[in-house]
């Protein structure tokens, strides 16, 4: 039997089966295999999952309904509270109402574009398949349109942590947290627990479907979370560890990456171009492309390593940075950042200091939370246990580490089923399959 990973291209999330690798944070939070013949635009696909998100705005977007925008994969929409909200259904091959939400993490993916490669999923696990219907919700920023005003300031932060900007990274930080609509609340980029919860039971009563079971990947933790629901099963792989503090996240991701995410030979040289970059590579992507080693599938890794951390590849170095930041153009950064940002910063308090500029990975970890200062944590929950529970961890997962989750989901040690992967990759499913015949013995 071969693996489950997800599939990264981006900062969007994406799923494959087999020996596809790695996508999704979540932020370098949570969920490429590198395709050479990549370009500027962030479209090409590189061994982790994220693919490049699609970019709603004011000139391009006349709707939020399946029509208005298209998609690849069947998409259905439903009004809730004011906003369209799209999703897809997979039948199960039986008749039924019981239904699996399948969250395969974020913040910052796209479902619906085809990068999750939702029916290959499916496919890869027909026992889930054979009794549930398979639930999966688009993330609100695919539809979100992005004024002129915040796009510009989210150049203007991506261009502080470069350490290239005018301003510091605490005032385009809070700048960006303004334009765009974090601050107060008025942006809708990403999921909260109202929303989602929300979105579910409507979709149950629209569609006349019983949600019974949740599988979520990495930030589909966090959504568990959100829903609070009393379930008869729920699956988590390589979960966001609930609970834990910005310190201690920065802390133990750095204490899970090779050499403690310190390079062996930094880049020093702030010019160094590439024939498919507009931007030169600097410290700063070299430190990015570290961070991103923790998703890519371990063909890649074991290809880009050496060059990453000797600062000697800089063509999979800039694209590895693009991936971790959604950078695409010259300077613009893909609206998949302030879903990041927005769900992100809802689960974790500030970090307790914000660098002057990235000069470490632990600055660079640190500086993604910068935009938390204005906005206020919401205290997310831990979801109520179900009957039947499993969880996998993975022993030197660098996104995720396991001995945080290890103490954020002390109570479903003994609860249920535990499973410690060795795999390296956070975008790794390995252990899924064990799961899903723990929880699914009598489906």
């Amino acid at each position: 039997m071969r693996e489950s990973r997800i599939r990264r291209g981006s900062r969007a999330s994406s799923v494959a089966i087999a020996s596809i690798a790695v996508a999704l944070f979540a932020i370098s939070t949570f969920g490429l295999a590198l395709s050479r013949d990549g370009s500027d635009n962030g479209n090409e696909s590189i061994g982790t999952g994220r693919a490049a998100p699609s970019i709603a705005s004011k000139s391009d977007i006349d709707g939020l309904t399946c029509e208005e925008q298209a998609t690849r994969e069947a998409c259905y929409d439903i009004e809730v509270a004011g906003r369209t909200w799209r999703y897809t259904i997979l039948p199960a091959e039986e008749v039924t109402n019981k239904t699996a939400i399948i969250d395969l993490g974020g913040p910052g993916s796209s479902a619906l574009s085809g990068e999750l490669e939702i029916a290959q999923f499916r496919s890869a696990h027909p026992e889930l398949a054979r009794s549930y219907n398979l639930l999966v919700m688009e993330e609100p920023w695919v539809t979100e349109p992005v004024t002129s005003t915040c796009q510009a300031a989210m150049g203007r932060y991506y261009l502080s942590l470069r350490s290239t900007g005018k301003d510091d990274i605490s005032t385009t930080a809070r700048d960006m947290a303004g334009a765009c609509g974090l601050s107060d609340g008025s942006g809708s980029w990403g999921f909260n627990a109202a929303n989602y919860s929300a979105l579910v039971t409507a979709i149950e009563r629209k569609d006349k479907l019983r949600v019974a079971g949740f599988f979520g990947h990495s930030w589909g933790s966090v959504r568990l979370g959100y829903l609070q629901r009393q379930l008869d099963w729920q699956v988590l792989t390589r979960p966001f560890p609930i609970g834990a503090t910005a310190e201690q996240v920065v802390s133990l991701r750095t204490a899970n990456m090779p050499n403690q995410g310190v390079p062996e030979r930094v880049i020093k040289n702030d010019k160094i171009t590439t024939p498919e970059r507009s931007a030169p590579v600097n410290r700063f992507d070299q430190l990015s492309a570290i961070v991103e080693l923790g998703y890519i599938d371990d063909r890649f890794y074991a290809e880009s390593r050496a060059g990453v951390e000797t600062g000697t590849d800089s063509t999979s170095i800039g694209r590895l940075s693009d991936r971790l930041w959604g950078r695409y153009g010259e300077w613009d950064v893909s609206p998949a950042l302030l879903a990041r940002i927005q769900e992100t910063c809802s689960a974790l308090p500030p970090p307790n200091s914000v660098p002057s500029a990235v000069a470490s990975v632990k600055d660079l970890l640190r500086a993604e939370l910068a935009p938390c200062k204005s906005l206020k944590a919401t205290n997310v929950k831990h979801p109520p246990l179900a009957p039947r529970t499993c969880l996998v961890s993975g022993q030197q997962d660098a996104v995720t580490p396991d001995r945080l989750v290890s103490q954020r989901f002390e109570s479903w040690q003994s609860h249920g089923k535990w499973i410690k992967s060795g795999k390296r990759s956070h975008g790794s499913l390995d252990g899924l399959e064990q799961c899903l015949d723990y929880v699914l013995p009598d489906d």
